[in-house]
């Protein structure tokens, strides 16, 4: 644990992302005292304009959604709910939530308030998973547990909808999970069983970016705004979770050291940042952010 570096108050530099911060932070990293024995702080998703992240915690005992101003690490409730993520227009927030023991997607206002569920189905099945919110603000792309037809296995696939509900298409058939849109809207990448894939946004042309042989496989990718790399969480044999950079066609580089279970990344809309989640400890998992070339992480959350 020891390159999980413990920043003090003078985390956050004046290089956030599109932020204009003079001197460092007083407020970084947050800490709370959670009643919850085991706190996580994860998911993070930075804002279209990159003042804020929405992140998901359980700092009062439930999964919930949170959003925290990188200027000043402060942090506010918004709702219920898990995996959150933005609207092109910073407006409206996407987000699964547990109904009758599933779960589905729902949107809201960036405040929490308006809440209205997007996907339906029966009780107990299917589950819906990870949202994520087209550039263009017309589809929303989401995983959705299924069963093989023939085998009875169960799967998960690539699936779009409207933010009304409307025009529920899948995208995939296999085990996909965690569809991320590259900045123009123009192509998905997923983690496609252990490496990644790509393909465009209607589902054609699907070809794999990486190759995870002699790993656990390849997880939570997400596009760098130039939409030539991804950033993504392999699972390596020997030391765990860590990030890694790819340029589509390219060989992927390690961007963190991986013995802190290195995941779930988040690519700044100038490029500059990516935030990240990592385990603290035994069980604690708290907020990062690092610069692409692995230089200047700084901590964002920590438990008092």
């Amino acid at each position: 644990m020891r390159w999980a570096l413990a920043f003090g108050a003078a985390g956050v530099l004046a290089a956030l992302p599109s932020a204009a911060v003079a001197r460092p932070a007083s407020g970084c990293p947050e800490t709370v005292a959670s009643p919850s024995p085991e706190q996580e702080n994860v998911s993070p998703a930075f804002s279209p304009d990159g003042r804020r992240l929405l992140f998901e915690s359980n700092r009062r005992g439930a999964d919930e959604v949170y959003v925290m101003s990188l200027a000043s690490c402060t942090v506010k409730r918004v709702t219920a709910g898990r995996n959150p993520d933005w609207s092109p227009d910073g407006k409206r927030i996407v987000f699964q939530r547990t109904v009758r023991d599933s779960e589905r997607i729902f949107v809201a206002r960036a405040d929490g308030a308006r809440v209205r569920r997007v996907t339906r189905g029966a009780a107990e099945q299917p589950d819906d998973w990870f949202p994520a919110w087209s550039p263009r603000g017309g589809r929303i792309a989401f995983d959705r547990d299924t069963t093989d037809e023939v085998t009875g296995g169960e799967r998960r696939n690539v699936y779009v909808v409207k933010p009304d509900g409307t025009g529920l298409t899948r995208l995939t058939s296999g085990f996909d999970v965690a569809a991320a849109w590259s900045r123009d809207g123009r192509r998905i990448a997923w983690s496609c069983g252990e490496s990644l894939c790509v393909m465009n946004a209607d589902g054609s042309r699907k070809r794999r970016v990486t190759h995870a042989s002699g790993t656990n496989g390849d997880e939570d990718p997400a596009w760098a705004p130039d939409g030539k790399r991804l950033v993504f969480a392999r699972a390596a044999a020997s030391s765990g979770l860590a990030l890694y950079i790819v340029r589509l066609g390219g060989r992927a580089v390690r961007l963190t050291a991986g013995t802190s279970g290195d995941n779930a990344p988040s690519w700044s809309p100038n490029g500059t940042w990516i935030a990240f989640a990592r385990a603290t400890g035994d069980r604690t998992t708290d907020l990062f952010l690092i610069r692409p070339d692995g230089s200047g992480l700084r901590r964002l959350t920590a438990r008092r």
